[in-house]
């Protein structure tokens, strides 16, 4: 594991977060990090701005 990964779990951890909420916190940062296909290191806050954009405007599949 990373030690940015390390630390953001142990943050999470510090401020209260239940193991299912952290578990979903690294997935989605993980996800961020597949999106561009880098490390979380050098991603700009523009990418990380248009990545979010990106998340709420892609249409959400509904289970039937």
């Amino acid at each position: 594991m990373s030690s940015l990964r390390q630390r953001f779990i142990e943050e999470l951890m510090l401020r209260g977060r239940s193991a299912s909420t952290i578990d979903c916190y690294v997935r989605a940062i993980r996800r961020l990090s597949e999106f561009y296909g880098k490390s979380l290191r050098v991603l700009t806050d523009v990418e990380i701005r248009s990545y979010l954009l990106h998340m709420r405007t892609k249409p959400v599949a509904i289970a039937t």
